[in-house]
């Protein structure tokens, strides 16, 4: 287990600002599965005041990644600029044959809703990270964890399916009960939508446990909406209104629309309620097909930087 408090206290003695906003970055990624924003946003504040002037590249690639992660999270404004800048940057300068900002770039690809361009972009830098001896389980896991869910949330649910389920033998292989109790929460919503109820029904008591036994705040804030998706899917709409309406009062829900499991656009995820209650007779045996009608703009999935369920400002 990646000790996040011996990051911080090395990123304060490090006097290189690159070396230490990697540090920083490293310390955000091993609490962003357990931690709220208030806990996270500390760290991006620290981060900020490592910019130097001239700006450096791969300082403000770390800084705005993180401050769009942190502010997407927190539904606060500016988050899609900071995720646009931190992705120009990647690309303009070259920063494809690093681990860690590979991990960044995937990071705020999915936080940025843009799923469909996880795979194209990165299966084949996952692929030669993942086969680096140096590269530790932690980062394995969430790397693969990321590619499955944009192979999901895109609507390929049995390729994304198989990659979780890849994913989460790493993160035994590794002992990270965190990313194991995400990974196995966006495996309820999936295997619900493959069709598989009683999969996903094992996955949601293996998500509480695991989150009460990791401490993770990130997966227990979600698991009413991983819920969502299983009660929707087994026709139980009572149960499904009770378990997506989140503390704030609106309701977010796993809804199949788009339920294809080869292709598709729209994510096997959270849609907002008005649409969900118009489909919501969709029933098991059409969950492997797509369902009839318009897919809507779909609402956020909770991903690796994704918020508790909130409008995107």
């Amino acid at each position: 287990m990646i000790d996040a408090e011996g990051l911080l206290d090395a990123a304060r003695r490090e006097a290189d600002p690159v070396a230490a906003a990697r540090l920083l970055a490293e310390a955000f990624l091993a609490l962003s599965r357990t931690a709220d924003p208030a806990a996270l946003a500390p760290v991006v504040t620290r981060l900020a005041a490592l910019r130097p002037r001239p700006p450096h590249p791969e300082v403000d690639f770390l800084f705005h990644t993180l401050a769009g992660v942190v502010r997407v999270r927190a539904g606060r404004e500016h988050a899609e600029r900071d995720l646009d800048i931190a992705l120009r940057l990647f690309t303009e300068h070259g920063l494809a044959g690093d681990p860690l900002y590979v991990e960044c770039a995937m990071t705020a690809t999915l936080t940025a809703i843009r799923p469909h361009l996880v795979r194209p972009t990165f299966a084949d830098l996952v692929r030669d990270i993942a086969e680096r001896p140096e590269v530790d389980g932690g980062r394995r896991t969430r790397l693969t964890t990321m590619l499955g869910m944009g192979d999901a949330w895109s609507g390929d649910l049995l390729r994304g399916r198989a990659e979780l389920r890849r994913a989460y033998h790493h993160a035994v292989d590794a002992d990270r009960l965190d990313l194991q109790a995400e990974i196995v929460s966006w495996l309820v919503k999936v295997e619900a939508l493959c069709g598989d109820l009683a999969e996903s029904s094992r996955q949601l008591a293996a998500a509480r446990e695991l989150a009460a036994r990791s401490g993770s705040v990130w997966v227990a804030a979600h698991i009413a909406e991983c819920a969502a998706a299983l009660h929707l899917a087994s026709g139980d709409v009572e149960a499904w209104a009770a378990s997506s309406t989140t503390s704030s009062g609106r309701r977010w829900v796993a809804t199949p629309v788009s339920c294809t499991s080869t292709g598709g656009s729209s994510p096997p995820t959270t849609r907002c309620a008005a649409t969900a209650t118009r489909r919501a007779n969709c029933s098991r045996g059409r969950l492997t097909r797509r369902c009839a009608g318009r897919s809507p703009r779909p609402c956020r999935p909770g991903g690796p930087g994704s918020p508790s369920p909130r409008t995107r400002r």
